[in-house]
């Protein structure tokens, strides 16, 4: 019989792994933030309490982070291809998936910005912000008319 501390340790590991590779992963995709996924993953505040305190939030996290460091390499390095090759098959619906990443993050982010509730003034300000970012892109888009060729620097 297995004892059911190591399995979930074990499923743990797995799971730091799985949310690593996702990380990594969104280090490299378009419009997605490695750093919005730690959030959903709810590994957001052990890396900037590790930041604030190296020693001590080394010392507290390293069976959080040696998986999530794992994953994330795996992750930032697998995956690269292969969105290479989502690309190649359909760039529409990869960029759809991006889409659909991206939109998938927002009730997320809003619940972790809301422990302290939510005012009137923060949806206000959500709607401000969402239309200034839609302006400027769609100017950007359409105004202006700037290519950008992806290179190295670029990146």
């Amino acid at each position: 019989m297995t004892d059911p501390y190591k399995q979930a340790d074990r499923e743990r590991w797995l799971r730091d792994l799985l949310c690593g590779a996702l990380i990594g992963a969104g280090a490299i995709l378009p419009g997605v933030s490695g750093g919005v996924l730690a959030v959903v993953f709810d590994v957001y505040r052990p890396m900037m309490e590790t930041l604030s305190h190296p020693g001590r939030g080394i010392r507290k996290y390293w069976h959080i982070f040696l998986p999530l460091g794992i994953g994330w390499a795996v992750g930032f390095l697998g995956l690269a291809k292969g969105i290479s090759a989502a690309y190649a098959l359909s760039d529409a619906a990869t960029i759809w998936l991006f889409i659909g990443l991206i939109a998938g993050t927002f009730p997320a982010l809003w619940r972790e910005a809301g422990k302290e509730g939510h005012g009137r003034a923060a949806w206000i300000a959500c709607g401000v912000c969402a239309l200034s970012v839609f302006l400027s892109l769609f100017y950007v888009r359409h105004v202006l008319r700037v290519t950008v060729t992806p290179n190295f620097g670029w990146y």
